[in-house]
């Protein structure tokens, strides 16, 4: 990421030289202890140790290969190693590639012949049964229509009102609007995989193992009825396999990513793309994911978009004085949604223009939430609990031709959204338990009031029962999801043990 994606860190660049001085403090003191240890016993570990690092760079080194080439046989027994994070390194494969190139030789994701032969490789059982049966689905062509997933980095459940997001507000008046909503993840990876799989995060590193066999039911079905496929994106999805993941053998005309500039220009160009496409005769049916980051910290936007005021000068200084004034940063982050939904504007007013807008299926989302303190424990950002701040999100749908605004307040999740697709778009008929830990939200009598969910971050997992939250995994704690400072004294064992069991019905 540092190399490559180095927007997506999150931080500054005289952050990460201030890190870089932490780092080379503690190898001088590594450097010292070496420096003086002939001075204290002697311990012949050395031969276990050098075992130990040897076995550990082979490891690691075939999950580069097998991460490089999608090659489950590599990959398939890594979710089974308990906090074992393997390597992905793109930049260590162009360097094998050139080095031995009949070793490692060039291959495209998007090769039809590669992937093709990749899904027909029977040498290794995959470990997930997903899904359960074959797929029935069956939809006129008269009946089809498109659908516009549009994904905000970073976007807050109480961020979506008139003064932050004026277009997606207006939007949201002929829409159904989910006010209980929550991701999957308190991460982009998380998040993601849950609103594209209809699967617990638990999944993830299962499918993560062969993404190509395991791609997303929602393309891969939506593909199969001749609908055409495209993402939009200034993310690179290729960390974590996402893309593999989400789109499978996706040509590279209708995955347009920007990365070069700032996070608001690459915003803007990838949204020109996707007008120039709304505004093209469209042949096909079609399903459109965009996923915009100028709203990820350090939340980029042009000048004239800095509407809320104060603005932080310094966007790091929250990590040096963790219990600073928050209001700046938060206008920050509105600022960044702000000019996100001027981008929205855009795309509602091609679909009008273009006369898509009523055959259109819109959903308008998050990946996962952000914190500015909320909880005066210390807290910023994502990913380091699991409270609304970091987790509640928005969650607007429009059906076709809907014309009546619906408030819903019970509780739905990312993982209920791939299933929904597939039952009121793709007429999918199987029973959802088949294919998804989630549910059609279609009609709301489907949705129980609180419903119990798991939720991850990069380091730890938790499970979410009315409004407790127990987290596992690296750390052990449980507090309420609206309160952090408010532990949980008592462990629902059953309820918990019921997701559990959620977390392997789809394993082989």
């Amino acid at each position: 990421m540092l190399i490559y994606d180095f927007s997506g860190i999150g931080i500054s660049i005289g952050l990460t030289l201030f890190s870089l001085v932490i780092v080379s403090i503690i190898v001088a003191i590594n450097l010292m202890i070496f420096k003086n240890h002939s001075k204290w016993p002697k311990l012949k570990f050395w031969k276990w140790q050098t075992s130990i690092i040897c076995l550990c760079l082979v490891g690691q080194m075939l999950h580069v290969v097998g991460f490089e080439y999608k090659d489950k046989s590599y990959t398939q027994y890594t979710p089974f190693l308990p906090y074992y994070p393997p390597l992905t390194s793109s930049f260590l494969m162009i360097q094998l590639k050139k080095i031995a190139p009949e070793t490692f030789p060039q291959k495209s994701e998007a090769s039809t012949e590669y992937v093709e032969n990749l899904l027909k490789n029977k040498k290794v059982e995959g470990t997930l049964n997903y899904p359960m049966a074959e797929m029935q689905c069956n939809v006129s062509a008269e009946q089809k229509h498109n659908v516009l997933m549009f994904v905000i980095e970073s976007w807050r459940f109480d961020a979506m009102n008139a003064e932050v997001s004026p277009n997606i507000y207006k939007f949201s008046q002929q829409s159904s609007v989910y006010n209980n909503h929550f991701s999957s993840g308190s991460v982009t990876v998380n998040g993601l995989f849950g609103l594209m799989h209809g699967l617990h995060p638990s999944y993830r590193d299962y499918v993560n193992a062969s993404p190509y066999t395991n791609q997303s039911l929602l393309t891969k079905t939506l593909a199969s009825q001749n609908y055409e496929i495209s993402a939009y994106t200034s993310s690179w999805l290729d960390r974590f396999s996402l893309k593999a993941m989400m789109f499978g053998k996706i040509a590279d005309e209708r995955y347009i990513n920007y990365r070069q500039n700032s996070s608001y220009i690459n915003d803007i160009n990838v949204v020109n793309v996707l007008l120039s496409n709304l505004n093209s005769p469209q042949h096909k049916p079609w399903f459109k994911f965009t996923f915009l980051t100028s709203s990820h910290h350090p939340y980029r936007y042009p000048e004239e978009h800095a509407v809320f005021k104060p603005i932080s000068k310094d966007p790091e200084a929250f990590i040096f004085n963790k219990y600073i004034d928050h209001i700046p940063f938060i206008n920050d982050s509105k600022n960044s949604v702000r000019y996100i939904d001027e981008l929205f504007g855009q795309i509602l007013e091609a679909l009008s223009t273009t006369q898509q807008f009523d055959n259109t299926m819109i959903i308008v989302t998050s990946d996962h939430g952000e914190e500015f303190n909320d909880n005066q424990q210390g807290y910023w950002g994502h990913g380091s609990n699991f409270t609304k701040y970091q987790v509640k999100v928005p969650m607007i749908i429009k059906m076709p031709k809907q014309k009546v605004a619906r408030n819903i307040t019970k509780r739905t999740a990312h993982i209920d959204i791939a299933p929904t697709i597939l039952t009121n778009i793709a007429g999918c008929t199987n029973p959802v338990e088949q294919y998804s830990n989630g549910i059609n939200i279609f009609p709301e009598e489907y949705i129980k009031p609180t419903r119990p969910l798991i939720i991850s971050s990069y380091k730890n997992k938790a499970y979410l029962i009315d409004d407790k939250i127990y987290e596992t995994m690296l750390g052990i704690d449980s507090y309420n999801v609206n309160d952090l400072s408010q532990e949980n004294s008592e462990y629902n064992y059953i309820e918990i043990q019921k997701l559990k069991q959620q977390e392997t019905i789809f394993m082989r």
